[in-house]
């Protein structure tokens, strides 16, 4: 596990769901990547249809999960490493009908299941889904459903220290 996640892992395990007083007590760029509700900001504006599934791709900490399921949308997580998937379900202590785990690559996934909402982070390299490969994308389209929605984020984690890092009080 990269230092960044047991770092945050450690600080999950001792604030919980205070994640303002985390970010003001442990202030950092890693910190406010993985806890800070920002993220968010970027589907806020989506209107989701509650009770709908939505797949979500390369979303390390969870970052837009806990919205998710404020909204009542039956979300699925995917990820390459189990860490992260063990990290968003601490993170998130919700009902197994509501937040489903998958380890391994999207197009691994069960050719069964369609989306109506599939939220793809964007990752050049690294871990998770490469974006650059045109394998993400067909299979991003073999599991949405008819009419459904594809929401690409490019997430630049210099535009939190910039734009992010003043809002927190």
């Amino acid at each position: 596990m990269e230092k960044s996640s047991l770092t945050a892992e450690a600080l999950l395990k001792i604030y919980g769901s205070d994640e303002k007083k985390l970010l003001t007590e442990h202030p950092s760029l890693e910190n406010l990547y993985a806890f800070s509700n920002q993220r968010e900001g970027a589907i806020e504006w989506i209107d989701f249809q509650r009770g709908r599934k939505v797949l979500v791709i390369n979303d390390r900490f969870g970052a837009v999960v806990g919205s998710l399921l404020k909204k009542g949308l039956d979300v699925t997580v995917i990820d390459k490493k189990q860490e992260n998937l063990d990290f968003i379900s601490e993170r998130y202590d919700v009902s197994e009908e509501q937040l489903h785990f998958f380890k391994g690559s999207i197009a691994g996934f069960s050719k069964n299941t369609q989306f109506d909402y599939i939220i793809l982070f964007g990752n050049v390299h690294g871990e998770g889904e490469c974006v650059t490969e045109p394998s993400t994308f067909r299979s991003v389209n073999r599991l949405l459903a008819d009419h459904g929605k594809f929401i690409f984020l490019w997430i630049i984690a210099l535009a939190f220290n910039f734009f992010g890092w003043n809002t927190i009080e």
